[in-house]
């Protein structure tokens, strides 16, 4: 195998690497979550790091982080759950996803 074609592969593993390291942004989209005991909340990623939840008539913030671990919400003292997020939810499709504590919920993007 000559140098460059050794140098082009090379060069395309590594972008591909960078792409798959780069998480996507959740920032500005809301998503409607329903668990297997049909409770339906509301996520609402907001830019500078917090997440909405609304559930009912009850309300509460808490922080995301988005990263080799999945797309995890942080409530408080609660223990970390994180969600699977490979690439953007799609508007209107709904997902099931799995999270890191076995929970399995239906996803859609609003």
């Amino acid at each position: 195998m000559s140098l460059w074609v050794a140098l082009a592969l090379l060069s395309l593993a590594f972008d591909d690497s960078q792409e798959r390291s780069r998480a996507p942004d959740p920032a500005g989209q809301t998503l409607r979550v329903v668990a297997a005991n049909r409770a339906e909340s509301r996520l609402r990623f907001e830019r500078d790091g917090r997440v909405i939840a609304t559930f009912g008539q009850s309300r509460m913030s808490g922080r995301w982080t988005n990263g080799a671990d999945g797309l995890c919400p942080r409530w408080g003292e609660a223990p970390i759950e994180c969600w699977p997020y490979e690439r953007p939810f799609v508007a209107g499709q709904t997902v099931t996803v799995t999270s890191s504590r076995g929970n399995v919920v239906q996803v859609t993007r609003l």
